[in-house]
């Protein structure tokens, strides 16, 4: 993935829920996790070794979404996230490229209606694709 530097907005597609585009904090660089293998090393009684390979998720960690409590927004999230089914993520950086992740919204959505924020983690097992 080539670097398309800072996070312009999100695009979040449920089939059952519906679509939005949000805002996103300014300072996001999308720092992720990437899908695919972990992998360690493990010793034999012998003295042999073997490696051992565990397949992981990616994961975005704290993608702070600006959101509108009056247009539904943090109702939305929830209800993405109630879903049964595949989320599409869009990430649109500010150099126009897009980042796509299929997965799910994981953990609590605790909106800030103090600031209009809300921090979500979005986890899945596909990569990522750009485009």
């Amino acid at each position: 993935m080539q670097g398309g530097g800072s996070v312009k907005s999100v695009y979040i597609s449920q089939i059952d829920v519906g679509a939005r585009t949000f805002s996103v904090a300014s300072d996001y660089k999308l720092p992720h996790t990437k899908a695919g293998y972990n992998n360690t090393f493990e010793m034999n009684g012998d003295g042999t070794g073997r490696p051992v390979k565990i397949r992981s998720a990616f994961k975005l960690d704290g993608i702070m979404l600006s959101f509108d409590s009056d247009l539904g927004d943090d109702d939305f999230l929830q209800d993405v996230a109630d879903s049964i089914g595949s989320v599409t993520l869009s990430v649109n950086l500010v150099d126009d490229s897009v980042i796509t992740f299929i997965g799910t919204i994981t953990g609590p959505i605790v909106a800030d209606r103090g600031n209009g924020t809300v921090p979500i983690t979005f986890e899945g097992a596909r990569r990522a694709t750009t485009g």
